[in-house]
């Protein structure tokens, strides 16, 4: 039986695209099972599209083509949304290939190229699989271009990860997307997050206890974090006056090397410098159109 196709819209906050098991699953870099909660259920609005997934959509295009190229079969692109027959899963391929084959187009990034290096990552897997379970598929094509790089891999259909996918996708829906149970967060700021939509609500209550021992010590390390923020801001400015004195590009330490570079906008060095110490001389000194600024590392000496 083929897949029913649906409205994108209507099934989203309902259901679990096979570009989110690898978010549902927890194998996605860039997004959490609560994440991708939080977004189903409304908790957080639409996040924009970066340059990086409009540059995607806008070369998927001609890496259809290339594919088209490389292989000599029928390859029919695809805009429509198909749900699966019987479990809470929808998938939009990118294309259809010849009459049992799918075909799924990544631009990778900088960012990502790593993942790529061995092997398909595990969120790729997992979304070309949840493609070929809702469109009934054998395989699926995935063309990743990489810099300059096209590389095909083909993805066969895996029928005990398709019926693990189908059943994490039942559970998730159950409880998380029905019910309003929230995942368990993976990181502290999930969590805090999801302390604050509880919108606990009641009268002021006094602190004590560990509720004042702990408030006292957060007030304490914002405290120490500023102090440390405008002692780091003073020690730059100071390297950097060190540095342009002395003419250098680098400046070799115990341990760091500091190192001139310029960086045309970067770092408003007459703000810093009018902050920490409002001597017209030394605003001066660091004004111009291109800010001059370092960066420090560590440095492999051997003993």
């Amino acid at each position: 039986m083929r897949a029913l196709e649906v409205d994108r819209a209507v099934v989203d906050p309902v259901a679990v695209g096979a570009s989110e098991v690898g978010a549902m699953m927890g194998c996605d870099p860039w997004t959490t099972p609560l994440q991708l909660y939080r977004r189903k259920r409304g908790l957080d609005p639409d996040r924009p599209d970066s340059a990086a997934m409009a540059l995607g959509r806008a070369l998927e295009g001609p890496v259809v083509d290339m594919v088209r190229e490389l292989l000599p079969l029928r390859i029919r692109r695809n805009g429509r949304t198909f749900a699966h027959v019987s479990s809470p899963l929808f998938a939009t391929p990118d294309a259809f290939v010849a009459r049992d084959r799918l075909l799924e187009v990544k631009v990778v990034g900088l960012r990502g190229a790593a993942d790529w290096n061995d092997d398909l990552p595990c969120r790729v897997k997992l979304q070309a699989q949840a493609q070929l379970a809702v469109t009934q598929r054998e395989a699926c094509y995935v063309a990743a271009l990489i810099g300059t790089e096209l590389r095909l891999t083909l993805v066969e259909r895996d029928p005990f990860a398709q019926l693990e996918i189908l059943e994490t996708a039942e559970r998730f829906v159950d409880r998380h997307l029905q019910q309003g149970v929230p995942p368990d967060p993976l990181t502290w700021e999930e969590r805090w997050a999801d302390l604050l939509d509880a919108e606990l609500e009641g009268e002021l209550l006094l602190a004590g206890g560990p509720a004042q021992t702990w408030g006292d010590r957060l007030l304490e390390i914002r405290q120490t974090t500023r102090q440390l923020e405008d002692e780091e801001r003073q020690l730059r400015l100071e390297l950097l006056e060190l540095l342009s004195a002395a003419g250098g590009e680098k400046l070799l330490g115990s341990g760091w090397v500091a190192t001139i570079a310029d960086r045309a906008g970067s770092v408003d060095w007459r703000a810093v410098a009018a902050e920490l110490d409002p001597d017209p001389e030394l605003v001066a000194r660091h004004r111009g159109s291109s800010s001059r600024t370092f960066t420090l590392r560590s440095s492999r000496r051997d003993s």
